[in-house]
């Protein structure tokens, strides 16, 4: 998951687009995908980057505007928390599912830097290819 919100900060997400102080979030132009996504048969998700004020872009993969979490908030993160998304937004529980919601600062231990571990069975071409390699630039 990816940051996205800290204390104070109001989070919507309208028709797949995540909108930060009230202000949408920039994207570049959605190129489309076609992907293998486990039994399901293939997806053809949208990747565009987002840039969040700080400066910083990352990918985000969205397969459909109608999804369950693609209109959400306004929601202003609570003092001492932080509120999280998945790149993949359809197919993520993150601080937007009521079952998550923002994720208290001090469980927050650290930050990731390698992926360790790929699932069994996944395509090596898919998969393989960020084995043990830093997840950022």
């Amino acid at each position: 998951k990816r940051a996205i919100g800290l204390p104070g900060d109001t989070i919507a997400v309208r028709d797949g687009y995540l909108w930060l102080n009230g202000a949408r979030v920039p994207t570049t132009t959605p190129a489309s995908l076609n992907r293998e996504a486990h039994d399901r048969g293939p997806e053809r998700p949208a990747r565009y980057e987002e840039m969040l004020p700080d400066g910083y872009a990352h990918a985000v993969h969205n397969l459909t505007d109608l999804g369950a979490l693609d209109n959400f908030g306004p929601y202003i993160v609570p003092p001492g928390f932080i509120f999280f998304m998945g790149d993949n937004r359809d197919n993520s529980l993150d601080s937007r599912w009521a079952g998550m919601g923002p994720v208290p600062v001090e469980n927050l231990i650290g930050r990731a830097e390698l992926i360790y571990f790929v699932r069994p069975g996944c395509d090596p071409s898919a998969c393989m290819s960020r084995w043990l390699k830093p997840l950022h630039h």
